[in-house]
């Protein structure tokens, strides 16, 4: 599957005037990131897809429910990945930023994200 490009910050990635593509592994990647970058409910066109963020705003998060809550989000909205193997958390309390490492297997390949940061 193609995908439009787009970059770290959110914006459409161009390039001498041309919209880039991503497709196969780094597509995956990119759909993955976008889901846990997406608040569940906030997008107008589809209210299902995203991340359940209540369990990151809590004063002590517990992160086995917050890791269920990504493994649910990926799984159910991604039909690309047939398993999350391991979700890594490292948290920075002080800047309440949650550091996530995710390896899972997609298209029978292993994949994966090294870092994706949430405001917890």
């Amino acid at each position: 599957m193609k995908d439009l490009l787009i970059s770290s910050d959110g914006d459409l990635l161009i390039e001498q005037n041309e919209i880039m593509m991503t497709d196969g592994i780094e597509d995956i990647i990119q759909s993955v990131r976008l889901i846990l970058l997406t608040r569940k409910g906030e997008f107008y066109f589809d209210q299902d897809s995203g991340l359940v963020y209540e369990n990151l705003f809590s004063k002590l998060p517990n992160f086995d429910y917050i890791k269920q809550d990504i493994v649910t989000a990926i799984t159910e909205q991604e039909e690309r990945v047939s398993s999350v193997d391991s979700v890594l958390f490292n948290f920075n309390k002080s800047d309440r930023k949650l550091f996530v490492s995710i390896k899972m297997t997609a298209d029978d390949i292993p994949v994966s994200i090294e870092e994706v940061i949430l405001n917890a």
